[in-house]
């Protein structure tokens, strides 16, 4: 696996985009095929756009923790779930447990 070095948001942070704004509720960390995954939900709202306004609950999963952490800056470092079928069950743990309707990964 390819590891990467995630750098932990900030909870609570509102974020702006063009079309709204979001922010991360949580952090939160499953075991999955016994090993320790690191995900976040958040809340975004579609509030500006020209097209319409919106709202959802979203989870953004960083990955296998390696080493937590390891930075003064907060960082973890993570291996990337790329395999597609972890995915899709990863989603469906997430989905059931956070009620989210999306699930992002970094």
């Amino acid at each position: 696996m390819t590891k990467k070095m995630f750098t932990h948001p900030k909870i609570g942070e509102e974020i702006g985009s063009i079309s709204g704004h979001y922010s991360f509720l949580h952090e939160g960390v499953i075991v999955y095929r016994e090993r320790e995954l690191l995900y976040y939900t958040g809340f975004a709202v579609a509030d500006s756009s020209c097209c319409g306004s919106g709202a959802c609950v979203f989870c953004l999963v960083a990955g296998f923790i390696k080493d937590r952490h390891t930075a003064d800056d907060g960082r973890t470092e993570v291996d990337p779930v790329t395999d597609s079928i972890e995915r899709k069950e990863i989603e469906d743990i997430l989905k059931e447990k956070e009620g989210c309707t999306q699930v992002n990964y970094f």
